[in-house]
């Protein structure tokens, strides 16, 4: 209809993956910080082990997390 606004997509600068079985990116949250990201992937592998990746939406440079070896201190 004329004068709708279309929707727009939410660029997060940082997303982060959970990396399945088959070696496929599943994508879990979008954060807005480096920091945000790492605690999040923290908090995601006490409940949901494994391993992660985090990405940068603007370079595509990828950081990958294991969380299946973390032990509580």
């Amino acid at each position: 209809m004329a004068g709708e606004e279309e929707p727009r997509l939410i660029r997060w600068p940082l997303c982060i993956y959970k990396v399945q079985s088959d070696g496929g990116l599943h994508f879990v949250e979008g954060m807005q910080t480096f920091d945000e990201a790492r605690e999040r992937v923290r908090e995601l592998g006490e409940v949901w082990a494994g391993e992660y990746v985090i990405e940068d939406s603007e370079t595509r440079k990828r950081i990958f997390v294991n969380t299946k070896n973390e032990r509580p201190n």
